[in-house]
């Protein structure tokens, strides 16, 4: 079941989330060995890196991690926000198609036994139980 922004435990989701944020940045810092990752940048990222690393008197490693780190919280916000958002839509497209077919449904019961206007009106012609043809389609 999704839930809606009117929900009361709306907040009851913001906890796991939060809390697998604390377990992941809990593994990143308690990890026992470090990976090295080498990737090839352009000379004015890498100058950028080595001013920023400079100026806050970190290594450029450092300033590389958490970087890296701000972009994932930052993707995994996203994406948690867009998928609130799809849910939420989806919950409502949901109950605005039951209201319709409850609406129909109503509308039907409502018609039946019911003289629901007059008749089409008769066919045109000299007589109306004669039917009329075409002429043929030239070849």
């Amino acid at each position: 079941m999704t839930r809606g922004a009117d929900d009361p435990d709306e907040g009851a989701d913001e906890a796991p989330r939060a809390e697998r944020r604390r377990r992941r940045r809990r593994a990143r810092a308690d990890a026992p060995k470090e990976k090295v990752l080498h990737t090839r940048v352009p000379a004015v990222l890498d100058e950028e890196l080595k001013r920023l690393a400079e100026n806050l008197r970190v290594p450029v490693s450092n300033v590389v991690r958490a970087i890296l780190e701000d972009a994932l919280d930052a993707v995994d916000s996203v994406s948690e926000r867009a998928e609130d958002e799809l849910l939420g839509f989806a919950d409502r497209l949901s109950r605005r198609r039951d209201e319709l077919r409850h609406r129909v449904e109503r509308e039907g019961e409502g018609r039946e036994g019911r003289d629901d206007g007059p008749e089409p009106p008769a066919p045109r012609g000299a007589d109306a139980s004669e039917s009329v043809e075409a002429p043929p389609c030239p070849a």
